[in-house]
């Protein structure tokens, strides 16, 4: 396995983990065109975005960063369930922590999404109670996760 930084060529590989992540959830579509479409150059799209690269030249995991002014978002987190539970997933949380700027971290999830939620809690993040819903195909509403660096 190689964790390194995207490039924009990855964005299919990017798609294509994303759009298997959605597959787990009932009613949860991936528009890559009109609602995603950073997905297809992530090296620009994002302040920092790493992938994590099967032998097979897959994409497996993906991590990216946006700043702001005192914080890092977490954007596209994702990994395939085949290598959750067996530290990919802190490799690629501890790459983006480490490159984070501000005082606090923080990453919108999915309502649905609860493996990543639960990743959040184990690692010091605290459920805001806000949430948003964006008004995409999949009618997505998300939970606010937030933590001191």
């Amino acid at each position: 396995m190689i964790l390194r930084e995207a490039f924009n060529a990855d964005g299919p590989g990017i798609v294509a983990l994303v759009a298997t992540s959605y597959a787990q959830y009932e009613n949860s579509y991936l528009d890559p065109i009109g609602e995603e479409p950073e997905l297809m150059s992530p090296s620009t799209s994002y302040d920092k975005f790493w992938v994590l690269e099967h032998e097979s030249r897959w994409i497996v995991g993906s991590i990216g960063l946006v700043y702001h002014a005192d914080s890092t978002e977490l954007k596209k987190f994702y990994l395939i369930p085949k290598f959750r539970g067996v530290g990919w997933g802190s490799k690629l949380f501890e790459l983006a922590e480490n490159n984070s700027k501000g005082s606090k971290i923080f990453a919108w999830s999915d309502t649905r999404f609860h493996t990543g939620q639960q990743f959040y809690r184990r690692n010091g993040f605290v459920q805001l109670p806000e949430t948003r819903f964006l008004g995409d195909h999949s009618d997505t509403q998300e939970f606010c996760f937030e933590r001191a660096r």
